[in-house]
């Protein structure tokens, strides 16, 4: 008499010989063209064009950059001047976004408020946009690179308590004071 298989081993057996059945597929996702910014709903009020000026703003933050090496050039190490270039390369992708009008309407503002609140040397007043700018995710997930490098350079600004033209920042004070010594 042949002998029989446990019930556990039959469908063991049974399953093998299904063939797998595919669970639910999961739906595509459609990425557009890559970039949020043309994915604007009609009457969004970040669809309205940037001013004539906007370019303006970009060169005002390289000119806050260069015064920024220039007072504190002494004083810098490698890896914050590291920093200040890769600030740079930021502002200049900022540039050609400006240029080809891919930044909102709303960001462009901030960043117009950020640039100026850093010159006249109002950080709590940066501080605050450029905290509004990171908790805005659909602005930060697209604006990412240049939000970053403006908080950096407020760290910077900050930490120097630079008010250009003119104040110098504490560490600055006491190197070159126990340079004098």
């Amino acid at each position: 008499m042949a002998q029989r298989l446990p019930q556990q081993d039959m469908t063991r057996q049974s399953r093998v010989e299904q063939p797998l059945q595919p669970k639910e597929q999961p739906k595509k996702q459609t990425t557009g063209s890559g970039f949020y910014g043309e994915t604007n709903l009609k009457g969004n009020a970040d669809n309205q064009p940037l001013p004539d000026d906007a370019i303006q703003t970009v060169n005002k933050l390289f000119a806050y950059v260069d015064e920024v090496e220039r007072v504190v050039s002494n004083t810098f190490n490698t890896s914050e001047k590291a920093s200040l270039d890769n600030i740079r390369l930021k502002f200049e992708q900022l540039h050609s976004m400006i240029s080809n009008n891919e930044v909102s309407i709303s960001a462009y503002s901030r960043l117009e408020e950020v640039t100026e609140s850093l010159r006249s040397g109002q950080y709590t007043q940066a501080h605050n946009i450029l905290h509004k700018l990171n908790t805005d995710r659909q602005t930060f997930n697209v604006h990412k690179a240049w939000i970053t490098a403006l908080r950096s350079l407020y760290n910077m600004g900050k930490n120097m308590r630079l008010n250009l033209p003119g104040k110098f920042y504490v560490r600055f004070n006491l190197i070159f004071n126990s340079a004098i010594s």
